[in-house]
């Protein structure tokens, strides 16, 4: 079954990477990128506190959808694409870690 913890945790991680990710290649002296396209200060602080109704009112909700249309408000995509596109980067930057530390090639599942 999906959960909406799954695009939580994910989020928040993607989140707090994209403030990091700077600070680490200064530390190391490397180029690590990740895609802030999703970066959204309202949609991490309803991620971090549990708070839809920061962000939606009864009127707004979409009962069907998994966060209740709260992707649909920040966004203007589905709970799925939003959660697909979170995962792809933090699989690209795993990927890019990885190399880095000259492991072997495989194939990293976040989902």
């Amino acid at each position: 079954n999906e959960i909406p913890t799954k695009l939580r945790f994910g989020y928040l991680l993607y989140y707090s990477l994209i403030s990091v990710i700077e600070q680490i290649n200064q530390k190391l002296g490397i180029a690590l990128k990740i895609n802030s396209k999703w970066k959204s200060d309202r949609f991490r602080n309803s991620m971090a506190h549990y708070k839809l109704g920061i962000v939606l009112k009864e009127s707004n909700l979409i009962i069907s959808d998994a966060m209740f249309g709260l992707t649909e408000k920040i966004f203007g995509e589905d709970y799925y694409t939003i959660k697909k596109s979170i995962y792809k980067e933090l699989e690209k930057l795993a990927k890019q870690i990885g190399a880095y530390l000259d492991l072997p090639q495989r194939m990293v599942y976040l989902q």
